[in-house]
This record gives C-alpha cells, structure tokens and sequence, in this order.
C-alpha cells in the first residue's frame, strides 16, 4: 500500500486541470469541500477501473494508446489556451459576485467534466496506475490501489488547504492573470510532453 501511496503522490502531485480547478475554487472559497470530494472520488473510480482491466486493455494497443496521447494532448492545449486568453484580457479574475452566485450544481458538473472526462486525468489513473497494479500479483493489486486513493485525498486536501492560505494575495487581478498564465503555460508543457513520450 506504501508503496502504491508513494507513485499516485508522485503522479497527483503533478499540476493538471483539475488541480488548477481546485485552486481557483480555493481561492474564491466556494463550495470547496463538494468539489476536494468529487475530484477524489472520481479519482477512486478511474483507479478502480485501471485495477479492474481497463489499463491492461488499452497498454496493449497502440491505437488506443495514440487516441488517449493526442486526446489528453488536445485538452490540456485547449485548457492552456483558454486560460492563457483570460490572462491576456484581464478577465482572469472573477467578479466579486461571482463566488456566491455560481450554483453548487455548475461547480459539481464541472469538476466532473474536469474529473471523468478529462483524458490526461484518466491516463495517470486508469492507465498508468492501473497498468501498474495489474502488473503485481493479485493479492497486492488493490492494496497497490488503495495507496494511490489514499495520495489523491490527501493531495487535493492538502493543496485547498495550502491554497486558503494565499488568498489575501489575490484580491488584485494582476495576481489572478500571473496564476492563469502560469497555468497556460503549464497545460503546454504538458501537452508537449505527452506527444513527445506517449
């Protein structure tokens, strides 16, 4: 299990969408503990999956290990450049209404999108993770998994609580435009990588 703790912290800990997501939700303060659960429950349900079969399904095809390299590859550029255009016209921001006006429901669909459907999300987990546990002996497999669930709740728990701390930094939008370009650049480098290496 320690060991399945020690390789999903060193994947978790690696920035993506869905981190970012939490932080900007941590920042603002809204609705933070319904999203920390979903991120982590989807997390549980991805690595599930991977452990089950789906991992060694699609490692064994090349087809489906391109599909899933381009996919996560084309999100994270269109996620960069989103971010980026935000940065760029000073919207990054949000109003100051808007943290208690976006609805719990909005916020839940996101980060389910972010969670469920975010193919780079669903590579380090059904893919790599579960590829991995599927490699160990059976009676190994889900405490391998178990370690990997445990290191997903304790990061996002750890980064909301460690991003709460900063949030006096952001009452100006010129921080809120460095946080977003940071990010662009970041799902960049990322959808680089992931074509260069898949």
């Amino acid at each position: 299990m320690f060991e399945g703790f020690l390789f999903g912290a060193g994947l978790f800990c690696a920035m993506g969408p869905k981190d970012s997501f939490v932080i900007r939700q941590a920042l603002v303060g809204r609705h933070l503990p319904v999203v920390i659960f979903i991120c982590v429950a989807s997390d549980i349900v991805l690595i599930s999956l991977g452990v089950a079969g789906l991992g060694r399904l699609v490692s064994a095809s090349a087809t489906l290990l391109a599909l899933s390299a381009w996919g996560g590859a084309g999100y994270l550029i269109w996620y960069g450049g989103k971010t980026l255009a935000a940065a760029l016209n000073n919207t990054s921001m949000p109003a100051q209404e808007e943290g208690g006006n976006v609805s719990l429901r909005s916020l839940t669909i996101t980060a389910l999108m972010l969670s469920l459907f975010n193919p780079y999300a669903l590579i380090d987990t059904v893919l790599v993770i579960g590829s991995i546990s599927g490699s160990k002996p059976a009676e190994l497999r889900w405490a391998f998994a178990g370690g990997a669930m445990v290191a997903s709740w304790l990061w996002f728990s750890v980064l909301a609580a460690g991003t709460c701390c900063f949030r006096s930094w952001f009452e100006h939008a010129t921080m809120w435009r460095l946080l977003d370009t940071g990010i662009a650049l970041l799902m960049f480098y990322l959808a680089a990588h992931l074509i260069l290496f898949y």
